[in-house]
């Protein structure tokens, strides 16, 4: 766990039996201006950093030295230096945010005893943690509260029915199909086009 006070190829969840159609627990909300109403927020980081493989990492020469890819670490840590980057750009714009970086190592053990901890309760906006089973202890523990709750990349919309704050960022499939359905339509009226796929679930879908 770090705490701190700033002035301010990631692993997908691996899911099953996903209704990628289904968009009815999904609300449009208008994203276009926001109000700093508190003088602090206070903002949980929830990601896999693996600090436990730490005494793994040896970079003291090049034979040594293994290739980025092979540190579980390193696939989260630039995902939050992008964070930092932008939560830097919103202290310039005057927010002020009290930031809890938790190390949740993919353990659902480890989760929960995040979740227990005093500060839990009083969050204004939590990213992450990954994975479906994680997100579920952490979606639960901030029900009845005002916490919203941020996944980067989960795309199980039945997680939305029963957590009006939480919200996910990675597009489904039928709202990219729509997409490119709409971009044909107006921009290759004319044009053949031509749908390749393999029979995956989700190709067979967008044909």
């Amino acid at each position: 766990e770090y705490t701190s006070t700033p002035d301010v190829s990631f692993v997908p969840d691996v899911l099953n039996n996903v209704d990628y159609s289904d968009t009815s627990a999904i609300v449009p909300v208008r994203c276009d201006s926001f109000g700093y109403i508190k003088p602090v927020y206070k903002v949980a980081f929830m990601m896999p950093f693996y600090e436990n493989l730490e005494p793994s990492i040896n970079v003291s020469s090049a034979y040594k030295m293994k290739a980025e890819g092979d540190y579980p670490s390193f696939q989260f840590i630039h995902f939050y230096e992008g964070f930092l980057i932008a939560a830097d750009s919103m202290a310039k714009l005057g927010m002020n945010i009290e930031l809890f970086v938790y190390d949740t190592m993919n353990d659902t053990a480890t989760v929960r005893r995040i979740t227990q901890k005093p500060e839990f309760k009083n969050l204004d906006l939590i990213i992450g943690p990954l994975y479906t089973q994680n997100l579920h202890i952490v979606a639960k523990a901030i029900r009845g509260t005002q916490t919203r709750l941020v996944n980067p990349f989960s795309l199980n919309t039945s997680l939305l029915e029963a957590n009006p704050n939480l919200f996910f960022l990675q597009p489904l499939v039928a709202s990219k199909a729509d997409q490119m359905l709409n971009y044909i339509k107006d921009s290759l009226a004319n044009a053949n086009v031509i749908i390749l796929h393999n029979s995956k679930r989700d190709e067979v879908y967008l044909a």
